[in-house]
């Protein structure tokens, strides 16, 4: 379902720095995989930044023709 539109799409999208996401095809729909490790390490600012970016990304590829999905990585608890 990934096709060469959507990745020219993708890639037109300059993300902040020190950040990014991961599309990941799943025949019937993508999704965009943030970690939320990378985006805790930001300063707000920046946060604020990678929120629009992760919009701006799903509505390129939203208009290119995919169904797109905002996930996250889990968050590790180091305690255990």
């Amino acid at each position: 379902m990934y096709t060469p539109e959507m990745s020219t799409a993708f890639h037109a999208i300059v993300a902040p720095k020190n950040f990014g996401v991961v599309v990941a095809d799943n025949e019937d729909y993508l999704n965009l995989i943030v970690d939320p490790n990378e985006f805790l390490a930001l300063d707000d600012e920046v946060r604020l930044e990678a929120v629009q970016y992760i919009n701006d990304v799903k509505k390129a590829l939203e208009t290119a023709g995919a169904i797109v999905q905002i996930v996250r990585e889990v968050i590790e608890d180091d305690a255990n």
